[in-house]
């Protein structure tokens, strides 16, 4: 396994701190179930896609795309290196990967049903799904940039980072124009305010062209139901740079 990133040392909790030896590395079939389990938090449990053809397309990505986990020397000593702590990468929701790859035509296809079942729908609504569907020759990809939610956004600044460098190099028949972020909200009782799962979806919300919400209420362990806000996003691909700059000054 060859090293993609620098390690670095990063510390999580308020109370105790826990010192991981973490390093990004290019995603590689040992990581498909850690990458299917980072899509699971990212998609709506009514999503019903085939998470595993998705791991394929963003593991066959040579050129884009990074993985965090244990560095070399921690994973041979813990024996816990295919532990996946978090995945940035794209899918493109345009040709020619819809017509070669059936599962992101089905990830394509919900997500422009699951925009429009938005309430209240508005003007944003239309605008993303035709981004979605690039009726005015856009093209879009996803962003899947997940990590464990009690870890901190700087286990995946570099990742982000690089992100941007990995878009520049792809071939310009893989370049996407806008970027579709799908981030996870709740709500606090009795307010209408939300609060981001990943609080630097905060500062990105910022910069997006056109927002909507959707509430997604599914049942727990304990038989509670459980409302969580999914907020779709649409941002100019131009935009990033920014973007990571707000991020990564609003961490430090």
């Amino acid at each position: 396994m060859s090293a993609k990133r620098s390690k670095r040392d990063d510390k999580e909790s308020e109370d105790v701190f826990i010192n991981l030896e973490l390093e990004g590395f290019a995603p590689e079939e040992e990581d498909r179930d850690g990458i299917i389990q980072m899509l699971k938090q990212l998609l709506p449990k009514t999503a019903n896609l085939r998470l595993g053809g998705l791991a394929d397309y963003i593991i066959s990505r040579e050129k884009i795309g990074t993985v965090v986990k244990y560095s070399d020397y921690e994973a041979e000593a813990d024996d816990d290196e295919d532990i996946v702590f978090s995945i940035t990468s794209l899918i493109n929701l345009f040709e020619p990967a819809i017509s070669q790859h059936p599962d992101i035509a089905d990830l394509r296809k919900f997500l422009e049903t699951f925009v429009s079942s938005s309430k209240p729908s508005n003007s944003d609504t239309g605008k993303i799904v035709k981004v979605l569907t690039g009726a005015s020759s856009e093209k879009p990809a996803l962003l899947v940039n997940e990590r464990y939610v009690n870890l901190p956004a700087e286990v995946a600044e570099k990742s982000v980072s690089a992100l941007l460098d990995e878009i520049n190099g792809l071939p310009e028949n893989e370049k996407p124009t806008h970027i579709i972020v799908l981030t996870r909200a709740i709500k606090s009782p009795g307010s209408s305010e939300l609060i981001y799962i990943q609080p630097e979806m905060e500062n990105v919300r910022k910069f997006a062209l056109a927002i909507s919400e959707t509430n997604v209420t599914t049942p727990t362990v304990d038989d509670e139901d459980e409302t969580v806000t999914f907020v779709t996003m649409v941002i100019n691909v131009p935009s990033l740079p920014e973007i990571v700059d707000n991020i990564t000054s609003s961490s430090t």
